[in-house]
């Protein structure tokens, strides 16, 4: 249910959304019906389950972590940094300004940018781990 999610831009309609998904898979598991009242911290307990908002935060971190761990010459960690030029063009406003960045934004963006350019932004020739002559090897 949480896969990938170290890169979503989460919103609190989206933990609503997520809370209520785990509870109602929950009391299906529990084969326990709405009406019968019982309390979620009860049913995650018989599961032995931790809060999907609590997990996705932890995967999160870890992410983001694994990200400051990099060598300050990664191109990772420099898309993270990057620090955008000038100012915005007319149209729907952001919340950026002169100078605004990924990290030092309201939400950090600049994770999810990360993921794009790291599984579509590969040199043709190595996409999806085979060179241009393995595959012509193969055929």
């Amino acid at each position: 249910m949480l896969h990938g999610s170290e890169t979503w831009p989460v919103r609190k309609e989206n933990e609503v959304a997520l809370q209520r998904a785990e509870m109602r898979m929950a009391r299906w598991m529990c084969n326990v019906n709405i009406k019968d009242r019982v309390p979620s911290k009860e049913l995650r307990e018989r599961l032995g389950i931790d809060d999907i908002i609590l997990i996705l935060q932890q995967n999160r971190l870890q992410w983001y972590g694994h990200v400051m761990r990099k060598e300050n010459t990664d191109w990772v960690k420099k898309c993270m940094e990057y620090e955008v030029e000038g100012s915005r063009p007319r149209g729907r406003p952001g919340t950026g300004s002169p100078g605004w960045s990924w990290t030092k934004g309201r939400k950090t963006v600049g994770v999810v940018v990360v993921v794009y350019l790291t599984t579509y932004l590969q040199p043709r020739n190595t996409y999806g781990g085979f060179s241009s002559t393995g595959v012509e090897d193969m055929m």
